[in-house]
């Protein structure tokens, strides 16, 4: 049997999921017959893990903790490892398997890049490839990881903060 997944995801504000989120916990449930949980960060951590159908989930059973996140913002480089602690503490000796971020992953990229080909990248539209607007991240981390999608997407793509004055520009 595959081992338990756990979805990490943002969230809204309260803990609400967005329903696309849970029917894709139901459809991965169903095709690795094992149990998938989503936990948004915007809730907590409990102090137990609940499957789907709100019973618990057994605290020996192995989980894979799958956090979809597409940047290596604040989520993935400070929340991640806390709820990592908090998972450990909540399941003692428990087998814990961590997937990188969804952003990391060159399946995702590929994605993008499979997407900027499709656009006519770059000069059939425009001179210039389309622009990917992130949300602010900060460090070189963030600018390392920014230059390195944009050089295997194909797309521009910029941090920019949420309280951009000339956003449209």
């Amino acid at each position: 049997m595959a081992t338990a997944m756990l979805l990490l995801v943002h969230g809204r504000s309260g803990g609400v999921v967005p329903d696309e989120l849970w029917h894709l916990a139901q459809q991965l449930a169903e095709r690795r017959q094992a149990p998938v949980l989503v936990h948004p960060l915007t809730a907590g951590m409990p102090n137990q893990l609940r499957d789907g159908a709100g019973m618990p989930l057994d605290a020996a059973l192995p989980l894979t903790l799958a956090p979809l996140m597409l940047l290596p913002g604040a989520h993935v480089r400070s929340d991640l490892p806390r709820i990592v602690e908090q998972l450990r503490a909540i399941r003692p000796g428990a087998q814990l398997r961590r997937l990188p971020f969804v952003g990391a992953w060159p399946q995702w990229i590929a994605a993008l890049r499979e997407e900027g080909q499709e656009l006519g990248l770059p000069g059939e539209v425009s001179p210039e490839p389309p622009l990917l607007l992130h949300h602010p991240l900060e460090g070189p981390l963030a600018r390392r990881y920014l230059g390195t999608l944009t050089a295997r997407s194909g797309f521009r793509c910029r941090a920019t903060p949420y309280s951009a004055e000339h956003l449209a520009e």
